[in-house]
């Protein structure tokens, strides 16, 4: 990938196939294909051609929340997921409200 809605990719990590996290020189975030973004990431994500893009900020959470078995496959521990979490519960809310109520305040 050399390209990316915060600009020229400087550095990316394949998650696994159909997600990967991007940098660049002043920003970046995960990169998701059409065919593995979920309903529920698509609320929060925005699309661009093909992908959907997610800020590294607080979006990431969202795609790792949606995506939890890909992450952990890769050797994300729990502690990740608890900061997913918690982001969720502090800029998604709503969102986390929706899709995974069983985690409002489980942080």
């Amino acid at each position: 990938m050399t390209w990316s809605i915060w600009g020229t990719v400087q550095q990316e990590n394949k998650i696994v196939r159909g997600i990967t996290q991007v940098s660049t020189a002043t920003h970046g975030g995960y990169v998701v294909s059409k065919g593995k973004c979920t309903d529920a990431m698509k609320e929060v994500g925005v699309k661009r051609g093909n992908y959907w893009y997610f800020e590294e900020d607080c979006d990431w959470a969202v795609v790792a929340l949606c995506c939890w078995n890909d992450f952990y496959k890769t050797g994300s521990s729990d502690n990740l997921k608890k900061a997913a979490i918690k982001i969720c519960n502090i800029y998604h809310k709503e969102w986390l409200e929706k899709w995974f109520p069983n985690l409002i305040n489980h942080i």
